[in-house]
């Protein structure tokens, strides 16, 4: 499944500009250089992610890159769908963060620091008695050399229910060969659909 909802970012406008000459000094160093014209540019609607889903994308349009970085994100769901940590934790980094957006008691939202060796411990024991899967909606690359950050949509659903929504914030980091996982930061809803 993929949600294509294009996210756009509204440009600011660009007013024209007027040439201007160069000016120099008496001794004929240059004081304030030439400006070309420009017409106006108005206010634009940019689009700011593909909109489309990484396996419906063209190869040419997807790197080599994202395919790495997607495929450390998958190896990290498939371990936590067969409750194997040790699948899980050949994609994490060492230091690796799991941080949660969700309401606290009174209700407000709070972030939640997660602890990982409990999380682990947790996907191990529960899985025994509950099934769950988090579907993975679409994938949202940004890539800076060693670093990637990807933006994930998701539905969770136990037992064969959808149980809650949100979106999953990873950050990798590309060391020995290969992309790990430094953090996850996600946020928790009820109300999915809305």
């Amino acid at each position: 499944d993929h949600i294509s909802v294009s996210v756009e970012m509204l440009t600011p406008k660009v007013p024209a500009v007027e040439a201007v000459a160069e000016v120099k000094d008496d001794e004929g160093n240059v004081t304030s250089p030439a400006i070309e014209a420009r017409d106006a540019v108005p206010a634009l609607w940019e689009p700011v992610n593909k909109a489309t889903a990484l396996w419906t994308r063209e190869k040419s349009d997807v790197t080599d890159e994202e395919y790495k970085v997607k495929y450390a994100i998958e190896t990290f769901f498939d371990g936590f769908h067969q409750s194997d940590s040790l699948k899980m934790k050949s994609v994490m980094h060492p230091n690796m963060l799991l941080q949660s957006i969700q309401p606290d008691k009174e209700g407000k939202e709070a972030l939640v620091n997660q602890n990982v060796s409990g999380f682990l411990k947790l996907v191990t024991q529960y899985a025994k008695v509950r099934n769950w899967e988090e579907e993975l909606q679409s994938f949202d690359f940004k890539i800076d050399g060693n670093l990637a950050q990807v933006w994930c949509p998701y539905n969770f659903y136990l037992n064969g229910m959808l149980s809650h929504c949100g979106a999953n914030s990873f950050q990798l980091f590309y060391a020995d060969e290969q992309w790990e996982i430094v953090s996850i930061l996600d946020t928790r809803r009820k109300n999915c659909g809305e």
